[in-house]
């Protein structure tokens, strides 16, 4: 995969599990959400949530992941809500536009 942070990527993995390696193991965060992809300027947004475990929260920072298919990825999740099934992460993505660069 030319580019394991693209929009196309991350939307190929929906609902796939990102492992967050830990002392006494690793953690799944699965991936329920990718958002469209929105123009903004000379930038090209989206964002995605992972769900992770009930009762295990990780604080806002920037986390290497393990994945199957984009292999090892680092992400900066922020916590943006709870409910029964989980504690939920967001990361966001900007890129720049191809034909504004060309």
């Amino acid at each position: 995969m030319s580019d394991p942070y693209s929009h196309a990527a991350f939307a190929q993995q929906l609902d796939t599990v990102f492992q967050l390696p830990t002392v006494g193991g690793s953690l799944p965060l699965e991936l329920i959400e990718v958002s469209a992809l929105r123009a903004n300027g000379p930038f090209d947004t989206f964002s995605i949530v992972l769900r992770g475990p009930a009762g295990q929260y990780i604080p806002q920072a920037n986390y290497r992941f393990e994945h199957d298919a984009l292999g090892d990825i680092d992400l900066f999740i922020v916590p943006i809500r709870q409910d029964p099934h989980g504690l939920y992460y967001e990361a966001a993505f900007s890129t720049t536009r191809a034909e504004v660069i060309a």
